[in-house]
């Protein structure tokens, strides 16, 4: 990608990183993976960014509902490893499970 072209896509691959942290966790994985592309983005990850692009304008209305009397089981699982790879980054991971 052209630098200008990179630089949109850092910007927007950050707007969805905070979006998917605060109030989407559903996009959190394919943002996770854009987030890796930053540095060298290519065509074919413009495209996988438009597609969560598309799927956010698609399910813009679909909410969740949490109410006080439903008592629902919330378990949450983190791993991380430090400096694993050989340019030395880290990754993490976080998986959400709900159910009753």
């Amino acid at each position: 990608l052209q630098e200008t072209e990179r630089k949109l896509f850092h910007t927007s691959v950050t707007k969805l990183l905070y979006l998917s942290k605060r109030s989407r966790p559903d996009i959190l994985t394919a943002v996770g993976f854009l987030c890796t592309r930053v540095t060298k983005a290519t065509a074919q990850d413009t495209l996988k960014l438009r597609r969560v692009l598309g799927y956010l304008k698609r399910t813009k209305k679909k909410t969740l509902h949490l109410k006080v009397g439903d008592f629902w089981k919330l378990a949450v699982y983190v791993d991380a490893a430090f400096a694993s790879h050989p340019d030395a980054k880290s990754q993490s991971g976080l998986a959400v499970f709900m159910g009753k």
